[in-house]
């Protein structure tokens, strides 16, 4: 399953045979349309915030300094790939769930609370001194 916004992707495993978890995301009927079963595994549940800053690529990876992870947080781990863009820099924060994601997925509340944490990282980095 692939949930895209305008700041971030949201990518977890979600095998055909979870019919109840597809008509409830997309709001179908399911009884009569055979599924396949799609193998889930080999795909890790991640979260991935983008945002571009106006310094350069050097400047940022000099300057990125990721928050402390809450001792109760959904996310494992993270990364960050910084690339060079026209008006500077295009960062990309990829943050690895933790457990197991439900079928129907994280919960639209869950997930926008860990975009918005990834993302106020990411933030900081175009105010950041130096």
């Amino acid at each position: 399953m692939t949930i895209l916004d305008a700041w971030s992707v949201l990518r977890y495993p979600l095998a055909g045979t979870e019919r109840a978890a597809l008509a409830t995301l997309f709001a179908l009927n399911l009884e009569a349309v055979d599924l396949p079963a799609v193998p889930a595994a080999g795909i890790e549940p991640v979260v991935t915030v983008f945002h571009g800053v106006a310094l350069a690529p050097e400047d940022v990876r000099r300057g990125l300094v990721l928050s402390e992870l809450p001792e109760s947080s959904l996310v494992a781990s993270r990364e960050a790939a910084i690339e060079a863009a026209p008006a500077g820099s295009r960062i990309a924060l990829r943050a690895a769930l933790g457990g197991s994601v439900p079928p129907a997925g994280p919960g639209e509340s869950v997930r926008k609370t860990l975009v918005f944490h990834l993302a106020m990282d990411l933030l900081r980095l175009g105010t950041a001194p130096g």
